[in-house]
């Protein structure tokens, strides 16, 4: 049924998956997770092009480039949109609260996976941290291929058909389960993108 049921959940994943398990469709969250990294891509894909531009002195990008630009933007922001809207109504009130943090992102699991695929967070730059001052906009988060701080780190810009390649590895790590009912990799990307920040408090039971 592409549920996450608890009794199945791997050892070693935060408490968020285990509050999830039992509410969050698989497909409906690796829509949203691969929507928010395209939306990411394409944000700092504009930040870079801003450093660049300004380090080189050059004109200022053309009225027509900014317009595509733009509508590249709108077009990534429609589609999580889109996938957002399929949550069920538990988990996006979830993401909504998240989302109005500036610094939703800055968790374990997410930490984790920029560091384990060598962006900001695996080097002392702090540029993940940073993004947290501009604010809860949409196209936050983590280092993609077109960060321009690992760029500068590599030496070079990544081809087009590798950025390609690391998208399309994302995307079938999220949906590849092995022995396992899951993904571990989208069980840990999920306690990530829609674990409430601190855990739900549970009344206390009183026995006589």
């Amino acid at each position: 049924m592409g549920i996450f049921r608890r009794s199945r959940t791997p050892r070693g994943v935060s408490w968020n998956v285990n509050y999830l398990s039992n509410i969050l469709n698989t497909n409906n969250a690796i829509d949203v997770i691969i929507a928010e990294h395209a939306l990411r891509e394409q944000v700092q894909r504009e930040e870079a092009s801003d450093i660049r531009t300004a380090a080189c002195e050059k004109l200022m990008a053309t009225e027509d480039q900014k317009t595509q630009s733009e509508n590249v933007k709108s077009t990534l922001e429609q589609a999580l949109y889109r996938a957002v809207s399929m949550l069920e109504p538990p988990i996006k009130l979830v993401y909504d609260a998240l989302r109005r943090e500036p610094n939703w992102f800055m968790r374990g699991p997410l930490i984790e996976y920029c560091i384990d695929s060598g962006g900001c967070c695996s080097r002392q730059c702090g540029c993940c941290a940073k993004r947290c001052f501009l604010g809860a906009h949409k196209g936050q988060g983590h280092c993609t291929s077109e960060c321009w701080c690992c760029a500068e780190y590599r030496g070079c810009e990544l081809s087009s058909q590798q950025k390609k390649d690391i998208r399309e590895s994302m995307e079938a790590r999220l949906r590849y389960r092995g022995n396992c009912e899951h993904s571990p990799y989208l069980l840990r990307m999920a306690s990530g993108f829609f674990g409430p920040l601190k855990p739900p408090k549970h009344k206390k039971t009183w026995w006589f």
